[in-house]
């Protein structure tokens, strides 16, 4: 395996995430079959804590709801092979853009805004270049796109790039130029350049149209049995405004946590369920446990799905492995740019990560907090209509990712016009711990 430029690479890896899937990581073969759907992850098994995204072949991106989102697809690879950066890039770089000595040279340059062609492979011939009498030969690959449209691309890594892809004449196939590396003749008297190319087999225009109808199919039929257990859970959950023997364990759970129940703190959106079944990461039953249910909205402010915190009867957090977890989330539908919505913001509206830790900012401010659920929540927020002050607190730690979260939040926030604060929890991280957020300092000032 030789080294790869990684910006090259990443570049020729954009929209070919599912062909570099099932060639480097055949554990992921059935979520890429079964794109967009929940499948039994492929690290941990089970039945359906895995997916890919639906623009996955864009991005490779996917979430497994134990070890949270893989943003792209080389943090993919690295997660289900156990590979490195580096172990990544040179994998992609080989299948891509191959293997042969000068393939990625010090002159190449990725394309800027690289252009895809999408067509009927209709040839692949050596002719004079631009069928120019006197001019070399060079290889012209020959397209007809579904409006009858031909399109010649000229280049002698074309062959290299179709026989990669195992494409033939008939297959419908997109073609797309990657980079471009300079070159100089053996005498230094002029020089040249070399197309680098990104071939791969696709649907045709009749049979993705087909594809699409089908999975729109496929997807309501799924989402209705996830939707319906949503529902059923949310019903057979208790306000925690009412006084019941049944809400204690999250009651007793918040105010652990130094959070108290007072209105507007968003019980509209929180509950809690008696008790809710437990299954670890091979599917195995491991208890009934009561659960703080919230509420998980899209940008529109429609019900997607629910956040579940597993709670011990005298409302600690339940002795499980992963002890938040959410609701597979019907198809067709993304938890992406929503929130908890813990209260209703005015012109403004505070966010943070957790649940606790929004809960504990409207303690110390008196102020709507809603919570996002995690970093990645935190970076695809969609800010509401009407919000003209966005305070942001993030969480504090060692590794920075909090506060970049929030930062790449805020320059979002400012883009539109909006006032922003981005807050960090006023103390120092104890040693040991990875990090501190708002219910940290909220506690400690209690204990002050």
């Amino acid at each position: 395996m030789r080294e790869h430029n990684s910006a090259q690479v990443k570049m020729a890896a954009t929209g070919h995430w599912k062909e570099i899937f099932l060639a480097l990581a055949p554990s992921l073969k059935h979520a890429v079959e079964h794109a967009g759907h929940h499948v039994a992850c492929p690290v941990h098994g089970g039945v359906d804590g895995f997916r890919l995204f639906p623009n996955y072949e864009t991005t490779g991106s996917g979430i497994c709801n134990t070890c949270g989102a893989k943003t792209d697809g080389f943090s993919m690879l690295m997660w289900v092979n156990n590979w490195t950066f580096r172990q990544a890039i040179n994998a992609v770089g080989d299948l891509l853009l191959g293997k042969e000595e000068n393939a990625c040279g010090k002159g190449t340059v990725p394309e800027k805004d690289p252009k895809t062609y999408v067509g009927r492979f209709e040839s692949l011939k050596e002719l004079p270049y631009k069928h120019k009498e006197g001019n070399k030969l060079s290889l012209c690959l020959s397209l007809v796109d579904e409006h009858g449209e031909l399109t010649e691309l000229w280049g002698q890594r074309l062959k290299f790039a179709c026989q990669t892809a195992g494409v033939v004449p008939g297959d419908w196939i997109s073609v797309c130029r990657v980079a471009r590396e300079h070159r100089t003749y053996r005498d230094g008297a002029a020089s040249y350049q070399k197309s680098l190319w990104m071939v791969r087999k696709v649907d045709s225009p009749a049979e993705q149209a087909e594809k699409d109808r089908k999975r729109r199919e496929e997807e309501e039929r799924e989402a209705v049995p996830k939707r319906e257990a949503i529902e059923a859970v949310w019903n057979a959950s208790l306000s925690l405004t009412r006084k019941e023997s049944l809400a204690i364990p999250a009651l007793k759970y918040l105010r652990s946590r130094g959070i108290c129940p007072r209105d507007g703190w968003g019980s509209n959106v929180l509950r809690v369920h008696p008790g809710l079944t437990y299954f670890d990461a091979q599917d195995k039953l491991v208890g009934i446990f009561p659960c703080l249910v919230a509420a998980v909205k899209d940008p529109q402010g429609r019900l997607v799905t629910l956040h579940r915190t597993y709670l011990s009867a005298d409302g600690r957090k339940a002795k499980v492995d992963v002890v938040k977890k959410i609701m597979p989330v019907p198809n067709g539908q993304t938890i992406k740019g929503g929130a908890i919505r813990l209260g209703e913001p005015t012109d403004t509206l505070g966010v943070a990560e957790g649940i606790e830790t929004a809960l504990s900012v409207s303690r110390l401010t008196h102020q709507v907090c809603w919570s996002v659920i995690s970093e990645g929540g935190m970076r695809t927020f969609e800010i509401p209509l009407g919000i003209k002050n966005l305070v942001i607190y993030a969480d504090k730690d060692r590794s920075g990712v909090g506060r970049k979260a929030a930062l790449e939040l805020a320059k979002k926030a400012k883009a539109r016009g909006i006032n922003v604060k981005v807050k960090e929890p006023p103390m120092s991280i104890p040693a040991g711990a990875k990090g501190v957020d708002f219910n940290d300092y909220l506690r400690q000032q209690l204990r002050a």
